[in-house]
C-alpha cells in the first residue's frame, strides 16, 4: 500500500479517513482547517491511499493538546485501521514510518495516552524488542524511547 502524507498542497484533494464524507460537509471542512493549522506545527497525518479508516496522526509532544509533559517525543494522536484494512500489517507501516520520521527529526520517542496500557503496547508494537517501553507516572501516558 503507497502512503500518503497530507500537506497544505493536497489537503484539499485527500478525504480525511476519520471523517468520510464529500468535502463540503461542515466536519469534513473543520477537520480539514484543523489540520491545516497544525501543519506548521509539525503535525503529520499520513494515509494509506485508499477511503477507509488507514492512517496515523502525530506531532512534536511540545505542540501536543493533550495533558503531557514529553519535551523532545513525538506524540501520536491516532493511529486508526480498520474494516477491510485490518489483518493486512498496514499498522505496522504507519507506525514504522512514524518512528522513522520521528528518528530523523531527532525525537527521543514516541508518547501515546491511552485507555489500557498493555492493550497500547501489543496493538502499538508487536515485537516490543524493537523499543524500549517506559510507562509514565502519569495515568495512562506510555512513553516509547527510539533506539
Amino acid at each position: 500500500m503507497e502512503l500518503v502524507k497530507l500537506t497544505h498542497e493536497n489537503i484539499d484533494q485527500e478525504h480525511i479517513c476519520c471523517a468520510i464524507s464529500n468535502n463540503k460537509d461542515i466536519q469534513v471542512m473543520s477537520k480539514k482547517n484543523w489540520l491545516k493549522n497544525r501543519l506548521d506545527e509539525g503535525l503529520v497525518f499520513l494515509k494509506g491511499n485508499v477511503r477507509g479508516k488507514c492512517f496515523i496522526e502525530y506531532i512534536p509532544a511540545e505542540y501536543a493538546w493533550a495533558p503531557i509533559e514529553a519535551e523532545g517525543y513525538m506524540y501520536i494522536d491516532c493511529l486508526w485501521v480498520s474494516g477491510q484494512f485490518k489483518g493486512h500489517g498496514y499498522s505496522n507501516l504507519l507506525l514504522e514510518a512514524c518512528i522513522k520520521d520521528s528518528k530523523e527529526k531527532g525525537k527521543k520517542g514516541l508518547v501515546i495516552q491511552c485507555r489500557n496500557w498493555i492493550y497500547t503496547i501489543s496493538a502499538v508494537h508487536p515485537a516490543p524488542e524493537k523499543a524500549a517501553w517506559l510507562k509514565s507516572s502519569r495515568r495512562n501516558t506510555v512513553y516509547i524511547t527510539l533506539k
